[in-house]
């Protein structure tokens, strides 16, 4: 981040303190989870972390599980067909991921 104050308002808009305020003193942000449906026909759902960054400071970590799910498991004969998943959908799955990341700095 460029500046403490963009650091810190990352988790304001995020994280909003004011239901906190009467539970705790100077609340913030530690990490936020979300989870959403897949934006296409795929099984599956989509995880989004937002947390400080242990390496950067002040700097924020995002992490994007595109998680996807077999539909029979119990069919399926080692990891044939999640590769071929993978393989489809790698790119887009990265660039959707970037873009995810992008937004939410560009929301807060």
């Amino acid at each position: 981040m460029e500046s403490e104050a963009a650091w810190h308002g990352v988790g304001h808009r995020l994280a909003p303190k004011e239901p906190w305020a009467h539970v705790l003193d100077k609340p913030g942000m530690l990490r936020l989870e979300m989870r959403g449906e897949r934006p296409d026909d795929l099984l599956g759902y989509i995880r989004i972390r937002v947390e400080p960054s242990q390496r950067v400071r002040p700097g924020v970590f995002i992490n994007v599980n595109d998680h996807y799910e077999l539909s029979d498991t119990d069919t399926s004969r080692g990891c044939g067909e999640i590769m071929d998943i993978l393989r489809r959908v790698w790119k887009d799955s990265v660039e959707r991921a970037a873009r995810m990341a992008h937004e939410l700095l560009e929301i807060a």
